[in-house]
């Protein structure tokens, strides 16, 4: 079974493929940017975008930032960047856990072209909670990001 992040929130959660990301570290800021061993990366606030993208969803202490390639994270456009690797500020209290595909489902058709428009690539659902699984290239490259559902 692959491993992927989990980001929970009261509401809801998003996963995304652990693969994506190259280390985790203490979300430590100097000039605006996150601190890395020695490098000083730019950060991308992916809990701030969730959160415009689901508005009903609270928000959590994001003192954990993924390191991540920032080829993989935007591969079909130009690095807006210019850097090799980016920080994504998360939220403190995420963590990794193995889930099968199979466990995930398709969008409700009605939903569908909207949350996949967004980079929400399929759902499952947890007791009373919906996990939404999130192809983060595509959800980052979302010019409409931004937008609330």
């Amino acid at each position: 079974m692959p491993d992927f992040l989990v980001m929970p929130y009261k509401e809801c959660d998003f996963l995304c493929p652990k693969e994506e990301f190259e280390a985790s570290t203490m979300r430590v800021t100097e000039n605006g940017r996150v601190k890395f061993g020695d490098l000083s990366l730019r950060e991308v606030d992916l809990d701030g975008r969730l959160r415009t993208l689901f508005p009903e969803i609270s928000p959590q202490n994001t003192g954990l930032s993924l390191v991540c390639r920032a080829d993989r994270l935007f591969p079909s456009q130009e690095n807006p960047f210019q850097d090799e690797l980016v920080a994504l500020r998360v939220g403190s209290e995420s963590f990794v856990a193995p889930y099968a595909f199979s466990d995930f489902r398709l969008i409700p058709y009605l939903l569908r072209s909207k949350l996949m428009s967004h980079g929400i690539q399929a759902i499952r659902f947890v007791s009373e909670k919906v996990q939404y699984l999130i192809d983060l290239p595509a959800f980052l490259q979302d010019g409409r990001a931004g937008a609330t559902l």
